[in-house]
This record gives structure tokens, C-alpha cells and sequence, in this order.
């Protein structure tokens, strides 16, 4: 789901019931892991298996180097290098694309997601465009969310590239992320522990020591951050919400069950 547009924290469906979402990101000037790791929380929070698709690998000198720079995030994400142009990695994307499966595709335009929905399908299903030369940026082309049945049988749902990625009610997904971040936590000498200048704080001691990188916890502090004000603001105005229904003598409206999908506050290019 995405945050809806106007002034109060609101939800809407980007995808349901998916199996697995390939995050795709091209091997250019537009790698960046720290967007990396906010579809990652997005996606693990929605419930689905997420995968790392590095395209245009045939342009890329060593996309090894980005494989290990992924993996150092995520030790246990699949990250796969790809390339429509020289038919690499399709064999890799086989045992995600089986009969009766759902798959995703999300990342930033121009990243060639539908150009790898062609590849796959065998066919032209989506008309695509190149790259800005000037910043490595891609021109839009998908402009709105379509399902197409791959020769595999699984179902792919296409998506429109995305330009900013804020997350939506994603703690779990968070917590999964960065595992690795709240392990250290864990073994702090203080149970309140802020990781800023407590004496036995693991967190710190492994940031001095290089075995966690400072950008890293960086992310992990702005997003944390960012979901507590977004829950923050949805308390809120689910009080102004019960109290505009007390005045009318109604009750709010109940919620019900949800199902887990991938939720985020998303701007589409």
C-alpha cells in the first residue's frame, strides 16, 4: 500500500497477496543502498520474499562488487545480476516464476522493469524508453499497476517506476531489515540504551570497532525515526477521526482484517 494523497496519514494498495517482489536496480550512477534497504523493509513488512535484481549487468565492469555491497546488508537476500540484452540470469529467476506464484516488480524508472517483463514473456508486453545521459535516470514509461500471465504461469504485476519511497505502519518489516542492527541492541548493557554515549553499549563499540558501517545506522536511525512520527500522526488523527463521529452520534468505522500487502507512502514518476 502507499500513504494517500492529503493532509492525513492514509493507505493505499500497491500490491496484495504477492509471493515475491523483485526489487530492481540498475548497475549505474543510480545505485544507491540506502533506497535498497527502504524497499526492503516495504517489502519483508508486506510479508512477501523479496529479491534483488541488478540489471544491465552487460554494462556494468564488475557487478560482483554491487552483489557484495547488497549482501553486506543482507546476508540472506537473493541478489541476482541480470541482462535482457545478453540473456543472463534467467535460469536464477526460474524457481520464483513457477505455476500459480505472484510476482512484483517495484523500483525507480528506468531501471528496465519492463524491460525484463518483456524478456520474460518472450514478447513485447510493455513499450520501454532509455535512460537520461545527463544523471542516469530513466524516462517513464509504465504509467499505471497491470497483471500479465508469464509463459511460466506465474502472474507478474508491473508497476510504475518510483521517484521517492516513504514506508506506512512497517515496524516489522524494519526489525527485519536491519536484524543485524537489533542484535547489537540487544546485548547493550542497558535495556533503554540510545546508543549515544552509555557505557557499554554494543552498538557504539561495533561502530568504533568497523563492523557496522555508519551510513547503515544511519538509515536504520532516519527510518525509525520516520515511523514513529507516521504513528504519531495516524494516532492522532484516528482521534480526530472518533471524535467527529462521537459529535455526529455515530462510532468510527471499523477497520476489519487487512490482508499484508506491501504498504508504503509511494510518488509514482
Amino acid at each position: 500500500m502507499r500513504r494517500a494523497a492529503g493532509s492525513r496519514p492514509d493507505e493505499q494498495i500497491i500490491g496484495a497477496n504477492i509471493d515475491t517482489v523483485f526489487i530492481v536496480v540498475s548497475l549505474n550512477e543510480d545505485w544507491n543502498l540506502r533506497r535498497i534497504e527502504r524497499y526492503l523493509i516495504a517489502v519483508q513488512d508486506g510479508g512477501a520474499r523479496p529479491v534483488l535484481l541488478l540489471t544491465k549487468a552487460d554494462l556494468c565492469e564488475e557487478p560482483e562488487r554491487y552483489v557484495r555491497e547488497a549482501r553486506a546488508i543482507a546476508p540472506e537476500l537473493p541478489v541476482f545480476p541480470i541482462s535482457a540484452l545478453q540473456d543472463l540470469g534467467r535460469d536464477a529467476l526460474a524457481p520464483f516464476l513457477v505455476p500459480g506464484a505472484t510476482v512484483g516488480a517495484t523500483g525507480s524508472s528506468g531501471v528496465g522493469k519492463s524491460t525484463l517483463l518483456n524478456w520474460l514473456a518472450g514478447e513485447s508486453r510493455q513499450a520501454v524508453q532509455g535512460i537520461r545521459e545527463d544523471d542516469a535516470r530513466g524516462r517513464h514509461t509504465t504509467t499505471h499497476r497491470e497483471l500479465f500471465v508469464l509463459p511460466s504461469g506465474a502472474v507478474w504485476l508491473d508497476t510504475p517506476g518510483m521517484r521517492e519511497l516513504q514506508l506506512w505502519e512497517s515496524e516489522d518489516g524494519w526489525q527485519a531489515t536491519f536484524s543485524d542492527i537489533e542484535a547489537l541492541a540487544a546485548s547493550c548493557r542497558f535495556r533503554d540504551c540510545r546508543h549515544e554515549a552509555e557505557q557499554g553499549c554494543a552498538v557504539r563499540e561495533a561502530l568504533s570497532g568497523g563492523e557496522l558501517d555508519p551510513a547503515r545506522y544511519a538509515n536504520y536511525r532516519k527510518t525509525e525515526r520516520e515511523l514513529a512520527r507516521l504513528a504519531q500522526k495516524e494516532r492522532r488523527a484516528g482521534k480526530r477521526v472518533a471524535k467527529e463521529a462521537a459529535a455526529r452520534g455515530g462510532k468510527p468505522a471499523a477497520g476489519g482484517m487487512k490482508q499484508k500487502s506491501m504498504r508504503v507512502h509511494e510518488v509514482e514518476d
